[in-house]
This record gives C-alpha cells, structure tokens and sequence, in this order.
C-alpha cells in the first residue's frame, strides 16, 4: 500500500516468493583484507554473475564467473568499508551478504 502526499492510495501486486537453498553458501573471511571466498555453490559449471555494492546501492564492479568445486576466490581492490555482495545463478536466483573490508 502506498499513500501519495495528495492522500490518493494505491496497492502493488502481490508476487509470491519461493526461498529455497539448496546448499549453506559460506562467504569469508569477513572481514576481509581484500580476497573474499565463497563456497557451497552449485559445481554444474554455470557462469554466475557477481556483482558488488556500496551500501548507497551504487554498483561498484560486476563481472562473470564460474565456480571451481563450489567455491569462488573474490579479489577486490576497495577501500576500507562496507559492501554489498550479490552472485546470481542463471535461473534468476541470488545470495546477497554484507561484506566489511579493512586492510
């Protein structure tokens, strides 16, 4: 439900949701110096998308990636702080993790 300052109101759609995982996805250490793994993944040798945030929601980088075994090595060249870790599988799935970086 959303109300307009006008006091008009409107209602979205309801969209169902299926959580399922199929696996516990681990990603550490964190904090982290700048490598940052993640393991649990699905070792099918699709091509996953991994995408980093700040915490404004800014993309700060993104790239493609398949995991080895399960498991990704992330090296990340950013300052100090906090970001936002998303990796979406090709059937639209996705992990999302708050990651801190101190080096």
């Amino acid at each position: 439900k959303q109300t307009d300052l006008d006091g008009h109101t409107r209602y979205s759609a309801t969209v169902s949701v299926n959580i399922t995982q199929h696996s516990p996805i681990a990603v550490y250490p964190n904090p982290s110096t700048g490598t940052v793994y993640v393991s649990g993944l699905t070792t099918d040798g699709a091509v996953v998308n991994v995408a980093w945030y700040d915490l404004g929601g800014k993309l700060m980088t993104q790239q493609q990636t398949a995991p080895q075994g399960g498991m990704l090595t992330l090296h990340t060249h950013f300052d100090n702080g906090d970001y936002i870790l998303r990796i979406t599988s090709p059937d639209g799935s996705s992990i999302t993790r708050t990651v801190i970086i101190m080096k």
